[in-house]
């Protein structure tokens, strides 16, 4: 802020006041620069009326009064720059608070989606992890499944074939059993063939010699009959 020397030189001395960014500060300086327009224009006034009658006064209270009014133009082109750049400075401020309000809310939202999208990139990779685990568990119960109907169906066929065998076995065992009961009926049969037909022949032999026998000994009573007889 430009703070005026009112002495009665008309120059000016700058200081810069701390915190021009603090707004009590800027309404203080505002009050400060009312009350010095309002005793430069006292002043002035009094100049003014003491001026007007006393028109022979010196030169050097003419340059004084021009000095003053010199002073109260660059002291009211300095207050409104000054407002000029502290409304600039505000503006500059809200600009950035809202630019900075801005940035911050797109970085949160751009985290949260960076976040959802993390997230959701989990959740599919767990998804996929659950889904392909599902599906070797299924296709390990398959092939064990598969295993083990392979081995029922040989152990069905390895079943079946001892009892074809067996059966096969006892067929042929019950077959050369009938075979050599068979033979041995014939063997029965040719025996008692033989057996009757020795006995038939035996029986006959026996007759023919028991008629011999009969026939001889008729024969020889015959003929001892007739010997008597003679």
């Amino acid at each position: 802020m430009t703070q005026e020397d009112w002495s009665g030189t008309g120059e000016a001395s700058n200081t810069s006041s701390a915190g021009s960014w603090n707004e009590p500060a800027a309404d203080a300086e505002d009050a400060w620069g009312e009350v010095a327009i309002g005793e430069v224009t006292e002043s002035a006034e009094a100049e003014r009326t003491v001026a007007v009658p006393a028109t022979t006064r010196s030169s050097s209270r003419s340059s004084r009064s021009s000095r003053s009014s010199g002073a109260r133009k660059k002291s009211t082109a300095k207050k409104k720059s000054t407002a000029k750049k502290s409304g600039a400075k505000k503006k500059t401020a809200a600009k950035k608070s809202t630019a900075k309000r801005k940035t911050a809310a797109k970085k949160s939202t751009a985290k949260r989606k960076t976040a959802a999208k993390k997230a959701a990139t989990t959740r599919k990779k767990s998804t996929a992890k659950r889904k392909t685990a599902a599906k070797r568990s299924t296709a390990k119960r398959k092939t064990a499944a598969k295993k083990a109907a392979t081995t029922r169906k040989k152990s069905t066929a390895k079943r079946k074939t001892a009892a074809k065998k067996a059966a096969t076995t006892r067929k042929k065992s019950t077959a050369k059993r009938k075979t050599a009961a068979k033979k041995a009926a014939t063997t029965r049969k040719k025996s008692t063939a033989k057996r009757k037909t020795a006995a038939k022949k035996s029986t006959a032999k026996r007759k023919t010699a028991a008629k011999k026998s009969t026939a001889k000994r008729k024969t020889a009573s015959r003929s001892r009959s007739g010997r008597r007889s003679r």
